[in-house]
């Protein structure tokens, strides 16, 4: 049991190592805003020059889409990155009812 714990504590940690370096990147539908999320935050915002040519509440929701589409990524990087770890701790929570 200690053993495992210890091997679920390096997962964590690996899982937390990994998500600081992987670089996600979101794109707005119309293709004009890009950014690029490491460790949760927003490193870089591109606008392509293009998308001056609507208005600010165009702009605006190209922005928001392309942010959410990278924070839809970062959670299913993590998900699929955690779900064995979750199954593990389960299969646990079963020796001990």
């Amino acid at each position: 049991m200690a053993d495992r714990m210890r091997e679920l504590t390096a997962d964590t940690q690996r899982i937390r190592e990994d998500f600081d370096r992987a670089e996600i990147r979101g794109l707005s539908p119309d293709g004009t805003v890009r950014v690029l999320v490491k460790a949760g935050r927003v490193i870089t915002l591109d606008i392509d020059p293009a998308a001056m040519n609507h208005d600010n509440v165009h702009l605006a929701n190209q922005v928001l889409a392309a942010l959410r589409q990278a924070e839809e990524q970062s959670a299913q990087f993590l998900a699929s990155r955690t779900t064995p770890m979750v199954d593990a701790v389960d299969e646990m929570r079963k020796l001990f009812p």
